[in-house]
């Protein structure tokens, strides 16, 4: 390369056989798993709360209960009248949720061999659940108990 500048002709038949050139294999896998994170953080928002709702069981106690969907996974997160909170994933395809509050991790639980984690006493207020797989983290949007 010269320091002398190009004109609009040179210009147009660098680039003309830059697009000619074939990418190779390796470098456009990498960079199609790179482009995918450029919206990581609104496909994580895609996570829908499905239902969140207070209910009264026949003996007059309340529970809330939220059920989560992302892809096949399905995340029910349950507060009951005694402060325990039940975070059911359905199975165990996760070792441990954690709860975060806008101050930070608040709590972690190990799951069982069914999929559930309990916390008792349920952290009050703005919570989002982080649960690590072996791919990666699924977070929940942020909910209010």
């Amino acid at each position: 390369m010269t320091d002398r500048p190009i004109d609009d002709d040179e210009m147009e038949r660098r680039v003309r056989d830059a697009v000619r050139d074939p990418v190779p294999e390796e470098l456009l896998r990498i960079s199609n798993g790179l482009f995918t994170w450029r919206t990581i953080d609104a496909e994580l928002a895609e996570l829908e709360l499905a239902d969140a709702e207070a209910t009264a069981d026949v003996r007059g106690t309340l529970t809330v209960n939220a059920t989560f969907v992302v892809g096949d996974r399905v995340i029910e997160v349950e507060l009951d009248d005694r402060g325990e909170l039940i975070v059911d994933l359905g199975g165990r395809w996760a070792e441990a949720v954690a709860i975060y509050t806008p101050a930070g991790e608040a709590m972690r639980a190990d799951t069982d061999e069914a999929g559930v984690a309990r916390f008792r006493p349920a952290p009050r207020g703005p919570v989002q659940f982080v649960i690590d797989t072996v791919d990666a983290a699924i977070k929940t949007r942020w909910i209010t108990f």
